[in-house]
């Protein structure tokens, strides 16, 4: 690669070795071996002269069966997705070159082996995502989700689709059906919220949990406080107590930095044409941390933007 003016410094092991799974997963039979075709580059970030991925952790795990079969996890999609954020540094055959020299050196063969064809199925995915996302962009939200659905079934088949897309599935959905509730003008508060609990039991757990201590901070935030920093935190101290109010003016600025962000990352989406999933999760990558990665783009995968910036 230098000579195309690329010297990618080596990354460390992703894991010295690979986890053994204690809990029993279902079974799945690995695609056939057939060599995955180079993959589209221009589907992620553009051409840079750096290594993106320099002096960043290495993102995500790989677990086995007791058999030495890899799991299908969530953890091995960020694997996953971390080394396929080099796309567009190099060519689609250089980059897949480079992601194999750095399976041999952290898992061995046999492991290697298998990340390797599971990550063809994988690409397989994205690049099917990026032909399909002019049809996905004309549906509504609600039949774009069932058809983003549908081709992760058909293309990684069922065990890999739910493995690398339940949760996030999941939470698309509750975005939708929360939103569309919250558009109802035909209901009592008190039936909205009745209703927005019953779509939230069908939330994974961890994803609830976090939903709802989400909401009641920002029931706390959204209080009719000065606008004055000095005089809200004394409100909020006369409210909460000192330690509370000190919280609260750290969630003031945890806030105002997060706005900042979607401000940048959408910025530097339109400024790339980052217009599928694909090219816009490396993007949502650099701005944001897992859990808010996940919150951007069920919001962008129905259109709802906005939310992010105040607009709910």
């Amino acid at each position: 690669m230098a000579e195309l003016g690329i010297t990618p410094s080596p990354l460390p092991a992703v894991v010295s070795a690979p986890v053994i799974a204690t809990t029993p997963s279902p079974a799945v039979e690995l695609p056939n071996t057939t060599p995955p075709q180079p993959i589209d580059a221009e589907i992620y970030a553009p051409p840079s002269a750096n290594n993106s991925l320099r002096d960043t952790a290495v993102d995500g795990e790989v677990s086995l069966h007791p058999d030495g079969s890899v799991r299908l996890t969530l953890e091995l999609r960020r694997l996953f997705d971390y080394y396929l954020a080099r796309a567009g540094e190099m060519p689609g055959a250089e980059l897949i070159a480079w992601i194999d020299a750095q399976l041999d050196a952290s898992y061995p063969a046999a492991v290697a082996a298998q990340l390797k064809i599971l990550l063809g199925q994988y690409r397989s995915y994205l690049r099917a995502l990026n032909a399909e996302t002019p049809r996905l962009q004309a549906l509504t939200p609600r039949l774009r989700l069932q058809a983003l659905a549908e081709l992760r079934t058909r293309v990684l088949g069922p065990v890999m689709a739910d493995a690398f897309f339940a949760s996030e599935q999941a939470w698309d959905s509750f975005t939708q059906d929360r939103l569309e509730l919250a558009r109802d003008h035909s209901i009592t508060p008190e039936v909205r919220a009745q209703r927005e609990q019953e779509l939230l039991q069908r939330v994974p757990p961890e994803l609830a949990q976090s939903y709802t201590e989400q909401l009641t901070l920002d029931s706390k935030l959204n209080l009719a406080l000065p606008a004055v920093a000095a005089e809200r935190y004394a409100a909020r101290e006369q409210l909460f107590g000192s330690e509370a109010a000190g919280r609260f003016a750290a969630l003031d600025q945890s806030q105002a930095a997060f706005e900042g962000r979607v401000r940048s990352y959408l910025t530097a989406r339109e400024q790339q044409q980052a217009n599928s999933d694909a090219a816009r999760a490396p993007l949502r990558a650099q701005y944001f941390d897992a859990n808010e990665a996940t919150r951007v783009a069920a919001l962008e995968a129905i259109g709802e933007e906005a939310v992010l910036l105040g607009g709910d």
